[in-house]
């Protein structure tokens, strides 16, 4: 799951449930970019601030990715040449703002999110 925010809460409301145009990356040195998925899914959107949507008047969405080979990437945490993802987004498209992640602590995060997955399965 990643997440985007916007100040035009009002269109990002208008596109829950559906593909909107950006891209989910895995960022490479050199400003290089190896695309995950593209059409993200906006799965759910809520109204910040959560209390009364006086200020600051924004809205956050999150974007659920299909199954990808978490031992895979996961592993790229100490590779020098890939340094972090994006969710960056098309102009238009709500006037969301795009996200940059590092992978520090990616190792152990993937780990504990595997784990779950098993433990779930049980």
């Amino acid at each position: 799951m990643a997440w985007a925010h916007t100040y035009d809460d009002t269109g990002l409301m208008s596109l829950v449930g559906q593909d909107v145009d950006g891209d989910f990356n895995l960022l490479l040195v050199g400003q290089n970019r190896v695309p995950l998925q593209t059409q993200v899914p906006l799965s759910n959107t809520l109204y910040a601030p959560i209390e009364d949507r006086e200020w600051p008047p924004f809205a956050i969405g999150s974007f659920v990715f299909g199954s990808f080979d978490f031992e895979r990437i996961i592993s790229v945490e100490g590779n020098p040449s890939v340094f972090g993802f994006s969710l960056e987004f098309a102009e238009g498209a709500a006037g969301m703002r795009d996200n940059y992640w590092s992978l520090e602590g990616l190792f152990d995060a993937g780990n504990d999110a595997m784990r779950l997955c098993r433990e779930r399965e049980q």
